[in-house]
């Protein structure tokens, strides 16, 4: 029983580390996108 709770705890882990890591790049490729977009407006 014990090892099934440690088991979940730890996919629960990992799941909020993708989700993170995610959300993270999807930061700064919206970051990238906006300032390359500013920079270059004649490119679309």
């Amino acid at each position: 029983m014990i090892m099934h709770e440690v088991a979940n705890a730890v996919d629960l882990n990992h799941y909020f580390v993708l989700v993170g890591e995610l959300q993270w790049k999807g930061t700064v490729w919206c970051l990238v996108e906006s300032f390359c977009m500013s920079s270059l407006p004649d490119r679309k």
